[in-house]
Formats: structure tokens, C-alpha cells, sequence
């Protein structure tokens, strides 16, 4: 339900965005530099049930030295999130794409402005494991954004291509055992933990916090 978001792409500049001035928006990408930010759209009158949204996007820990050295050697913080409702996770790090570039032996190839980072979404396909999921309780307004609450000296944070899936409505089912359960309508599972989804047979298993691969449907 991707049409629901105003200008996913920002192929529309700014438009449809709500909140902090962008520091760029050119029709391909936007990012935050150097300063604390929310950006966000609220979705109307969505139905309940549970919802993942997702995007490309990274966040680099101030400056190419201050970043680097810090990712080195660990002190390295995510101050960026990306939120759906009163749910949000940390953007990816620059650095995570290490398969694709370097900062090793004099060279750096991460992306260093919103060109390269535009090449690296948009060509390549990267920084894509930004992902946050919500359960609406009630249908009603769900909000969707990315912020940073705390400053910090030259970072940046850049993003692009958001989406947003719904896998249906969520009831509470009693099973024999007498407790209550989380139950997707629409796929007849179960939440057995964290964003985990299983049977009802998973429920009753000694180990219930098994890892399970959620596939799109949302099983």
C-alpha cells in the first residue's frame, strides 16, 4: 500500500513531507545534514491490523574521519531512526555495505554526497535493510517518519524509495491452554515473539521464541 505515502521517492522535491526543512530534496533522494530533525506524513483513517514500513537509507556518524575512526574502534552511535507509530529502528550505518566500497589502506569509496548516494540506492540497490513494523490497534491515523533527537557535529543521514506493506487485521484468539494470542487474520498466524510469526502449534513448543523467516504474504 505503498500509494498511501505522499511522494515516496522524493521525485516531488519535499512535497507531501512534514517537519524539519530538508537540508537537499533534488527529486531523487533526501538527506539531514549536521542537525536534529523529523520528518513524517500522517496516513488517515488506516484500518487496523499489522503494518511494515521500509526504505533505503543510511547514517554516518559525523565526518569521514570522526565516522570512520569511530566505527573502528566501536564507539560508533546510530542517532538516526527511522518510526511507524510508536515503533522505530536505528538506519543502517554507512559502513554496512563493506562488500561494495572501502575506507582501507588510504581509500575511501562509501558514498560521500547525495550523488554517490543516489548511484548507491537507486543503481545498485543498497542500504535496503531499513525496516520497522507497527501493529494499529485501532483504525485510525498511523504515522511514518524518520528523526534524529540528538546533535552531532557534521553526521548525515540520507534516504529514499520508502514503502509500506499491511498484512491485515490482528484479533486476540484463546487457545486451549487458556491464554490469550495475537493473531493475524488474514494469514492465520501467530505472534509467538518479537516480529516472529508461527501455528498455533508453536505456541505450545518448548523453545516458542524460534527464529522464522517472514516471507511477503506476511506467514
Amino acid at each position: 500500500i505503498t500509494h498511501m505515502i505522499v511522494n515516496p521517492d522524493f521525485s516531488e522535491g519535499s512535497a507531501g513531507w512534514e517537519g524539519t526543512t530538508f537540508t537537499a530534496a533534488n527529486g531523487n533522494i533526501a538527506e539531514q545534514w549536521n542537525k536534529t530533525f523529523d520528518n513524517y506524513q500522517v496516513l488517515k483513517g488506516m484500518p487496523a491490523g499489522r503494518y511494515v514500513a521500509s526504505c533505503q537509507g543510511f547514517y554516518r556518524y559525523g565526518n569521514i574521519s570522526t565516522a570512520t575512526n569511530a566505527h573502528k574502534n566501536g564507539t560508533e552511535q546510530m542517532l538516526a531512526s527511522l518510526y511507524l507509530g510508536t515503533e522505530s529502528v536505528p538506519f543502517m550505518c554507512i559502513y554496512d555495505e563493506s562488500d561494495w566500497f572501502t575506507y582501507e589502506d588510504g581509500y575511501y569509496t562509501f558514498p560521500d554526497n547525495v550523488t554517490q548516494a543516489n548511484e548507491a540506492f537507486n543503481y545498485d540497490g543498497l542500504y535496503d535493510g531499513n525496516s520497522v513494523e507497527f501493529i494499529l490497534e485501532e483504525s485510525g491515523d498511523l504515522v511514518l517518519g524518520m528523526r534524529k533527537t540528538e546533535a552531532f557535529g557534521d553526521d548525515w543521514t540520507i534516504f529514499d524509495n520508502f514503502r509500506l506493506m499491511y498484512y491485515g487485521p490482528i484479533e486476540t484468539t484463546p487457545i486451549a491452554d487458556g491464554n490469550y494470542y495475537l493473531r493475524n487474520v488474514a494469514s492465520g498466524m501467530f505472534l509467538i515473539g518479537g516480529n516472529r510469526w508461527g501455528t498455533q502449534a508453536s505456541l505450545a513448543e518448548t523453545g516458542i521464541n524460534i527464529d522464522l523467516e517472514m516471507q511477503e504474504n506476511g506467514k
